[in-house]
């Protein structure tokens, strides 16, 4: 009897290895890399600590993905990340940000956000993204389109918010945001198309999109080196 006994708990034990194995094996994976890490059904919502090395969250801060909603929602995160590497990585279409808080981007030469599809950033924060070597906020694909909605952005790298080539149908949309971009080769360049809705550039002075160039120059049509966007101010009836 006690060997049956003896033998029902190793079987028990060793069913219960076998589930721990096949659930982690089956762990589902996403199309988002934070600190180069890959984001997954377990570690979704907790996106920092030692499976995220390069991530610090500061206390009251929040750093998760929801895979059913496609949101990612950053506050009061800081991401750094060295040699070609981005601060994060996104090949999940329609991912949404959501921004509160004071948030940072880094790495020494990738991109701080690279989208490799359509992507929206959003909310009623801050976020800084800093590139030494690349795009700072970096689309990467055809017919792709970045919309920035309402938060405060600033970038600066290479290029500052920057398409693939230009020629490949992408998108930037500016809604009711602050933004400052700079870049030593261009601070808003590389865009097939450029919208602005509540708010304008107001740096460089006489700034606009040009199409042909396919960026954001000067009065005189040179490619604009900083650029500062600001929402446009509503005055009382």
């Amino acid at each position: 009897m006690k060997r049956k006994l003896h033998n029902l708990r190793w079987l028990a034990a060793l069913f219960y290895c076998f589930l721990s194995w096949t659930s982690s094996i089956m762990a589902e994976e996403y199309a988002l890399y934070i600190a180069d890490t890959q984001v997954t059904d377990a570690n979704c919502n907790n996106l920092s600590g030692d499976k995220f090395p390069g991530v610090t969250v500061a206390p009251g801060g929040i750093f998760k993905y929801d895979p059913d909603k496609k949101i990612l929602t950053m506050k009061e995160v800081t991401v750094v990340v060295g040699n070609n590497e981005s601060a994060i990585w996104n090949g999940i279409v329609g991912l949404k940000i959501e921004v509160s808080g004071t948030n940072e981007l880094k790495s020494t030469t990738g991109a701080g956000l690279q989208c490799n599809f359509s992507t929206q950033i959003g909310g009623n924060g801050i976020l800084t993204t800093v590139s030494g070597g690349s795009g700072s906020v970096y689309i990467a694909d055809k017919n792709a389109t970045l919309t920035i909605s309402d938060i405060t952005l600033e970038v600066s790298g290479q290029w500052g918010i920057v398409g693939e080539d230009g020629k490949r149908g992408e998108m930037l949309k500016l809604k009711n945001a602050s933004v400052i971009a700079k870049g030593t080769k261009g601070a808003i360049r590389s865009w097939a198309s450029f919208s602005i809705d509540g708010c304008e550039i107001v740096s460089p002075a006489g700034g606009k999109f040009d199409k042909t160039k396919l960026a954001v120059v000067d009065a005189a049509g040179n490619m604009a080196m900083e650029v500062k966007i600001a929402p446009i101010a509503v005055t009382g009836k």
